[in-house]
C-alpha cells in the first residue's frame, strides 16, 4: 500500500470538507477570488469537488502501487486500513458535496414598519347650553277694591237738596255740592270756592246722577265723558258715593267712597 497516497487522498478529502463547510457559512453562497483589483466570484461547489475528487482519486490509487509479492505478504489488517481510509474518504466527499450543495435561506429583511396609530382626538366638551331666563311677569293692572257697603238702612238721594253740603273723605279730600248743580272738589276747605282743584255738575236722573267735569286743575281731565253714581244716604249722617258706570279712570278712582257730613 501506498502510504503517501493515502496520507494526501485524507488531506485532499479534509479540505474538502473545510471548503464545504466555508462555502455553507459565506453569505450569498460564493467565495472571491481577487483577479488584479477586481474580486471574481468562484462557484462553491468547483473547489470543494476537485479536492474530492482528488482525495477519492489518491485514496483509491493507494494500493495499486505495491509489487503483488508485497501485497501478498501484507497481514490482513493492512486490507483493512486500506477499507477504513477508503470509507473515511468517501464520507469526506458526501460531506463536502452536500455542504456545496445546501445553503441555509437567507432571511428576507423586514419591510413592514410598525406605523403607530395617531392618538385618538378627544372630544371637545361642549360649552354649556345658555338656559332661557324667564322673563319677569308683566303687571297688570290691579283692579280697585269693591266701594265698601254702607251699613244698612240707608235710602238714596233722589235730589239736589239730600247732597248740598261739604263732605269730607277719610284721604283728606272735600267735596262741596251747591244748589245749582255744582259740586267742587278740593284738599282744603278753603280751596273749595275761591280755586277748586276740580269743579263738576251733577243731575239728578231719577236715583242716580250724571256728572260731568267742568274743569280740572291736578293734570287729569276727563274731557265731556259723563259718569253715572248713586248717592247713598247713610244713618248717622254720612253719604256714599257708588259709581254705576263711568269711562274715566282717575274720576271713577277717586271720586266713590263714604263721606261724612262736615258742620
Amino acid at each position: 500500500m501506498n502510504k503517501s497516497r493515502l496520507i494526501w487522498g485524507i488531506i485532499c478529502l479534509a479540505l474538502a470538507a473545510l471548503l464545504a463547510v466555508q462555502t455553507f457559512a459565506t453569505p450569498g453562497g460564493k467565495m472571491l477570488s481577487t483577479l488584479g483589483d477586481t474580486n471574481v466570484p468562484i462557484p462553491p461547489i468547483t473547489p470543494a469537488i476537485i479536492l474530492g475528487i482528488v482525495g477519492i482519486v489518491l485514496l483509491a490509487t493507494a494500493g495499486s502501487g505495491t509489487p503483488k509479492t508485497a501485497l501478498e505478504a501484507q497481514p490482513k489488517t493492512v486490507q483493512d486500513e486500506e477499507k477504513v481510509a477508503l470509507t473515511i474518504g468517501t464520507i469526506l466527499l458526501i460531506v463536502a458535496v452536500a455542504g456545496c450543495t445546501s445553503q441555509l435561506p437567507t432571511p428576507a429583511p423586514s419591510t413592514a414598519t410598525d406605523t403607530s396609530l395617531p392618538p385618538t382626538a378627544t372630544g371637545t366638551p361642549l360649552p354649556p347650553t345658555a338656559t332661557g331666563t324667564s322673563l319677569p311677569p308683566i303687571a297688570t293692572e290691579t283692579s280697585l277694591p269693591p266701594t265698601a257697603t254702607a251699613p244698612l238702612p240707608f235710602t238714596l238721594a233722589a235730589q239736589a237738596e239730600d247732597l248740598i253740603g261739604t263732605w269730607r273723605h277719610p284721604r283728606g279730600s272735600y267735596i262741596r255740592f251747591y244748589d245749582d248743580g255744582t259740586s267742587h272738589i278740593g284738599f282744603s276747605l278753603n280751596s273749595l270756592d275761591s280755586m277748586p282743584p276740580i269743579a263738576n255738575t251733577y243731575a239728578f236722573d231719577d236715583s242716580q246722577i250724571r256728572v260731568t267735569e267742568i274743569s280740572s286743575a291736578i293734570g287729569l281731565s276727563c274731557g265731556s265723558d259723563v259718569g253715572i253714581y248713586e248717592v247713598r244716604l247713610l244713618e248717622g249722617g254720612g253719604i256714599q258715593i257708588v259709581v254705576i258706570n263711568d269711562s274715566c279712570g282717575y274720576r271713577s278712582r277717586d271720586y266713590p267712597g263714604v263721606y261724612e257730613a262736615v258742620p
